[in-house]
């Protein structure tokens, strides 16, 4: 059975289900699955499943959208409600348009670049051009029937990934069991918890972010060629990205890593794409900011915990307490993070090697 959004009885029907939640003292709610249009499906507007099948996506996510939107103005002492989806499509609008967040599925708990923790940032990165910037994962995967029970390392690794992303939760063993960062020993829970402070500790940045990709559509995780597109070879980094402006991250994401490669800085005189020349960011976003140079050989001997350098402007007044929190506990396991700066290394190279511990 599936809902039929094209009919206007369903949605007075579900119009009553949603505000029953929000009634309820619910902030927010996970819209999961409900969308399999099966082909020999019949919609009360004429449409086969065939030709709803990438529709419905929209249709669901638009109707709760205005059923929520609908249900706060009447209620504007409350706190606005979110909602997160699985399922969406592209389009002018598309589900993003509507949605408030996103995750990314049922990922198998592995190390696998095609349905494990190797391949976040590439989904990651795609949904965020295309418009649904709002991503998280499930920390430790979900799917454990084929690849097993999510072990401590990786557990540990993806909760330093989920650290530096828009969303941060954990959820997964549907065969197997949940696990959780006490399911191991104290020392886990410690080294996840670190991860949750520096969530919350860039909270007040991604939020900034948050606000500016609901304005402008500017994504709040950036692939690299985003900010530097005319660097040979740019295209084919699919395992960094930029936390906004001011931020790279490399995850460690491969199985007993302790140490792993990344870019270094874009050459001087390889200039950023300026925020203006982006199509949708007004000129009052673009700031000029201060820079350094550093060589490649600096480069190479970064310190194994970063630190993020509080600029000029407010946002990396906000970096600067980022880069204080995250000093602040025991890393465990860390991305690596840094405020990008010129230097006069190669563009997209040489490549730097930074650690990343992990407490065994």
């Amino acid at each position: 059975m599936q809902l039929d959004f094209t009919n206007p009885a369903t949605v007075a029907w579900w119009r009553d289900r949603v505000r029953a939640v929000l009634d309820a003292g619910a902030d927010g709610f996970m819209q999961d699955f409900g969308e399999q249009t099966m082909w020999n499906m019949h919609f009360a507007d004429g449409s086969t499943g065939q030709s709803m099948h990438n529709r419905y996506p929209i249709l669901f996510h638009k109707t709760t959208r205005q059923i929520v939107n609908e249900w706060h103005q009447q209620h504007p002492e409350r706190t606005t409600p979110m909602f997160y989806v699985r399922s969406g499509y592209s389009g002018r609008p598309g589900s993003a348009a509507y949605e408030s967040a996103n995750w990314c599925g049922d990922y198998e708990s592995s190390w696998s670049r095609m349905t494990g923790i190797g391949a976040l940032t590439t989904d990651m990165l795609n949904r965020a051009i295309g418009g649904a910037y709002g991503f998280h994962c499930d920390t430790g995967g979900y799917m454990d029937l084929l690849s097993g029970s999510t072990t401590r390392e990786l557990f540990l690794r993806w909760s330093w990934y989920a650290a530096l992303t828009p969303g941060n939760r954990v959820h997964g063993g549907p065969v197997l069991g949940q696990k959780f960062p006490w399911s191991w020993d104290a020392e886990a829970a410690q080294i996840h918890r670190a991860s949750l402070l520096l969530h919350r500790a860039a909270e007040p940045y991604i939020l900034s972010l948050w606000r500016e990709a609901k304005s402008t559509g500017m994504p709040i995780t950036r692939p690299l060629w985003l900010a530097y597109p005319d660097l040979p070879g740019v295209d084919q980094l699919d395992q960094e990205y930029l936390l906004g402006p001011d931020v790279l991250v490399a995850p460690m994401v491969t199985k007993g890593a302790t140490t792993r490669e990344w870019s270094s800085r874009p050459a001087a005189g390889s200039a950023r794409r300026p925020a203006s020349s982006i199509r949708g960011l007004p000129r009052s976003r673009c700031r000029r900011r201060s820079t350094s140079t550093s060589t490649s050989s600096r480069a190479a001997r970064r310190p194994s915990r970063p630190r993020v350098n509080a600029g000029q402007s407010r946002r990396c007044g906000r970096l600067g307490q980022i880069g204080a929190h995250w000093r602040g506990v025991p890393l465990g396991l860390s991305p690596v993070a840094a405020r990008p700066r010129v230097s006069d290394a190669a563009p997209c190279g040489p490549r730097s090697t930074t650690e990343g511990r992990l407490h065994q």
